[in-house]
């Protein structure tokens, strides 16, 4: 996926406020924000975070907001309608957005998995330049795609 779309995909596990990157593949060309095994991202930011906080009951990710927006109130903010845009249409669509509020003109798709890190849940992202991919092909194509892997992913460890 990496190279098909010419950016970066990882997979990571919350951690706190955090989400916290095990694994990426990057195209050779791929984002200038390139995560290496052990990076740190908030979760709000994230749209891997998104996907994991759309998968929360109600009540868990409104306790969660609440804390994010005490204790890193400019990444809340700068964040908020992209938090509130992946929320909103995660279970139709399957995976959550980041149109590039993290920073650096990345844009990004999240998929939440039921695949288990010992007791945490594997997210995955697929990130990519904003001069290369547009909005559209988030929704239309990458978001999609993302899915589908994560769904393959599943179905080889006995998941789903």
């Amino acid at each position: 996926m990496a190279d098909r779309f010419e950016g970066a995909v990882s997979i990571g596990v919350t951690m706190d406020l955090d989400v916290v990157y095990i694994e990426t593949c990057t195209h050779e060309s791929g984002t200038l924000k390139r995560p290496g095994v052990g990076a740190v991202r908030g979760i709000v930011e994230t749209a891997m975070g998104r996907s994991w906080l759309s998968q929360l009951s109600v009540a868990d990710r409104n306790r969660f907001l609440v804390r994010a927006r005490k204790e890193r109130p400019d990444e809340y903010t700068r964040s908020t309608e992209g938090l509130k845009e992946s929320i909103t249409h995660y279970s139709k669509r399957g995976f959550a957005i980041n149109m590039g509020d993290a920073g650096l003109g990345v844009l990004a798709v999240g998929v939440a998995s039921d695949i288990r890190y010992g007791s945490r849940r594997l997210l995955f992202n697929c990130a990519v330049p904003g001069y290369r991919a547009k909005p559209n092909d988030l929704l239309k194509t990458i978001g999609p795609a993302l899915v589908q892997f994560v769904n393959m992913a599943g179905r080889q460890v006995g998941v789903r």
